[in-house]
């Protein structure tokens, strides 16, 4: 879809509105509608050092996911909404036509000392006709500068073109070499956040807070302390700069600026690495209380704190905070999916005796390969013990934990009464395992045996049940299972007698040339397959199903779900 008030600025464009810039070094620099990142293209190696940084702030996913190829940070996504500590040197901005003299005036606000430029509508500023635009007018008057353009979307070097007039404005706000920060006008939102949590609590999805178990006390808490933190650091080095400022008074005149041993912006790239630390700290305390390890496996844990490092940069607000959890509860059931096929793949993908073999519903290439089922009787799985260390250390502990938290899934706990883990935990417990004593846990029994260093499973009858509903959800999720829609019988017939058909073709001498392949491999030599396993349902009595005519044996046949085998 084509935002129609999206208009990338053209390179010539890009490099005019840079020019108006007076102080070339840039502490912190702000794109506030980024878009694919047009303005920080070509410009930023010219005016930017390796401890200069660049925020963004877009609303589109796509401009988004691009911004942050281009290695660029994106600090939110609504400027009209955005606050923060942070003291920005420089502000470029290209903002939607319709809305400039809002993101201008926005821009400003933000403005603690530094220089702003913007790319808007000139009829922004050649017909003041609102209140606003009038402001901005005697802004200019008073602040900066404007020049107008013709034609500058319709060159050679624009993406979309249009023949709108537009306005560069400059705008200087107070003096970088001034000798003093005014502590009292630098912008501080503590007070207004604090105020109105309440209103934006209740205009957010309370349900949230309380899905992702994260009390609203706790959000709360950490906004207030860390406003409350910002404003500290920011007060400690105002201190700091009033003190170098009258100390290089009293040792007599020096050749800097404004009379002092380091510049205003040493100062402002001071406190803004103090903010972005005291930022990551928080997102992370936030991230920590969502509790994420005791939700999903090892893996899908080290790809969420992927994704959520990206997080961390956006500004600590509310607003934010609740935008996390709402897209971590939209995505909990693509996360917990991804868990159980790992945790399906880890056990069914070591020892043959793990699995059992039926032919998947589906006809089309891409899921034409065998179908698995984890066994109800045990499986097998090697410690993953290191050289030298423990037989149970972390790398196991944490398999048996990703055990307890797929099969409380399944049961729809949080979970387990009597987890697995506590076998290897408890001291008496771990002693017996470790003995070659079968110990039971709320869905699982164990046995360690030390001379093949390998555990073994058994599945209790809460177990075998949740083993049915893990082959089930695994099958749907990978279209080895039928939908809602018509089944023929030979299918439930196959699939109920897996494990005896398995039997048979694994031994079977033909079966050599099949079982080497990768699980889910498409090019593994299904024709021998589907013709051991032929072979094998006509030796039990079982009809053959045929997945080229899948739902077709005995039309009417409707969807039903036999009972754990």
């Amino acid at each position: 879809m084509i935002d129609h008030q999206f208009y990338p600025t053209p390179p010539h464009l890009v490099e005019k509105a840079w020019n108006k810039f007076t102080e070339s070094h840039v502490t912190a620099l702000l794109e506030p509608s980024a878009g694919k990142g047009a303005l920080l293209d070509k410009p930023r190696g010219y005016y930017m050092n390796g401890t200069s940084t660049t925020d963004c702030i877009e609303a589109m996913g796509d401009n988004i996911a691009v911004l942050k190829q281009k290695g660029l940070r994106v600090v939110d996504t609504d400027f009209l909404s955005f606050t923060t500590s942070k003291l920005y040197s420089h502000i470029i901005l290209n903002p939607p036509f319709a809305g400039g003299v809002d993101h201008v005036l926005k821009a400003w606000d933000v403005l603690v000392q530094g220089e702003l430029v913007a790319i808007i509508n000139a009829s922004t500023v050649e017909n003041p006709n609102s209140e606003k635009r009038q402001f901005l007018v005697n802004l200019i008057d008073e602040n900066g500068d404007v020049e107008f353009l013709d034609a500058a979307f319709t060159t050679d070097d624009t993406q979309r073109k249009t023949n709108v007039r537009v306005a560069i404005v400059h705008l200087t706000k107070a003096s970088l070499d001034a000798p003093l920060f005014d502590i009292n006008k630098m912008g501080m939102k503590t007070d207004d956040t604090l105020s109105s949590f309440d209103e934006q609590l209740n205009e957010e999805k309370e349900h949230l807070s309380k899905q992702m178990q994260i009390p609203n006390s706790t959000i709360k808490n950490n906004v207030i302390a860390f406003n409350q933190a910002a404003q500290a650091i920011r007060a400690m080095i105002q201190a700091q700069r009033n003190a170098d400022y009258y100390k290089d008074k009293i040792s007599g005149p020096k050749h800097v600026v404004g009379g002092c041993s380091k510049k205003p912006t040493d100062y402002q790239a001071e406190f803004n690495s103090a903010y972005d630390d005291l930022k990551l700290n928080a997102w992370s305390n936030i991230i920590n209380a969502a509790d994420f390890t005791n939700k999903f496996s090892s893996k899908v844990i080290k790809d969420l704190e992927r994704e959520l490092e990206t997080i961390k940069h956006m500004e600590f607000t509310v607003r934010n905070i609740y935008g996390l959890l709402e897209g971590l509860l939209l995505n909990k059931g693509k996360l917990d999916n991804d868990m159980l096929l790992e945790v399906f793949d880890l056990i069914t993908a070591y020892h043959s005796s793990n699995r059992s073999l039926y032919k998947g519903w589906k006809s089309n290439d891409k899921h034409r390969s065998r179908a698995f089922r984890m066994k109800h009787t045990r499986f097998i799985l090697p410690t993953r013990r290191t050289s030298g260390a423990d037989y149970f250390d972390y790398a196991n502990r944490q398999m048996i934990s990703d055990f307890d938290k797929v099969f409380a899934l399944l049961d729809g706990k949080i979970a387990p009464e009597d987890p697995l883990l506590n076998v290897f935990t408890d001291k008496e417990r771990y002693r017996d395992v470790c003995s070659g004593e079968r110990v039971a846990s709320s869905y699982l029994e164990v046995r360690f045996y030390i001379g093949t260093q390998s555990i073994h499973f058994f599945p209790t009858k809460k177990g075998k049940e949740l083993v049915d509903r893990f082959n089930r959800t695994v099958g749907k999720l990978r279209n080895w299972m039928p939908g809602p829609s018509t089944v023929s019988p030979a299918f439930w017939a196959q699939y109920k007698n897996a494990e005896k058909v398995t039997k048979i073709v694994e031994s079977r001498s033909e079966y050599n040339r099949f079982r080497d392949w990768q699980l889910y491999h498409e090019d593994a030599p299904i024709a021998v397959f589907d013709e051991l396993h032929e072979q094998a349902c006509e030796e039990l009595n079982i009809p053959v199903f045929n997945r080229l005519e899948h739902g077709q044996d005995e039309p009417g046949t409707q969807l039903a779900l036999p009972v754990a085998v």
